[in-house]
């Protein structure tokens, strides 16, 4: 099954539930996309748009988010374990009940939820 959605474009898209584990969504657009309870652990959503996405109750173990626009989306209840969210800008993010560790890596400057 291929995995690649580098530069999709995926905007209002209804993915929740799917599995997307290791999934590329490099550089793709996920506006306004709902990905309420996927599992996307190591998935690479790098360089891409999630602005307004839906991602609660996700998996996100392991996922690469850096430089990934995140503003106005809804991460509640997300797994993000060792997810690497450098580089994204979490102000207008909804992070209530996520989980993460150790790991986890946050932008600078931000205080984890």
């Amino acid at each position: 099954m291929d995995r690649s959605f580098v530069r999709a474009d995926l905007q209002d898209a209804n993915l929740s539930g799917a599995d997307l584990r290791g999934a590329s969504f490099r550089f793709a657009s996920l506006v306004r996309s709902d990905l309420s309870g996927v599992n996307a652990g190591s998935a690479v959503f790098a360089d891409s748009d999630m602005t307004e996405a839906i991602l609660a109750d996700a998996n996100l173990t392991d996922a690469d988010f850096r430089r990934t626009q995140l503003q106005g989306a809804d991460l509640s209840g997300a797994t993000l374990h060792g997810a690497d969210l450098a580089g994204t800008d979490l102000s207008t993010t909804n992070l209530r009940n996520v989980s993460y560790d150790t790991l986890t890596r946050w932008p600078p400057g931000s205080d984890p939820p």
